[in-house]
């Protein structure tokens, strides 16, 4: 599986620590950087970013090559 695939895991949960360390060891080298839905961002080579809502619930997850 990709690493975009893996990172897809997490979607629909609750972004925990718990959760940002299983996130990092499913994309491995990568810096994470965790948004609120209202930030725009550039995305950045070997970075992912975790996008959850208000209630700190993961929405989606771009993996940035």
């Amino acid at each position: 599986m990709s690493a975009a695939e893996n990172a897809k895991k997490i979607v629909g949960k609750p972004y925990t620590t718990t959760r940002e360390a299983e996130l990092k060891a499913l994309v491995p080298g990568h810096v994470i950087d965790k948004l609120s839905n209202n930030h725009v961002r550039t995305i950045k080579p070997k970075t992912t970013y975790v996008v959850v809502d208000k209630d700190e619930t993961v929405i989606t997850v771009l993996v940035g090559a």
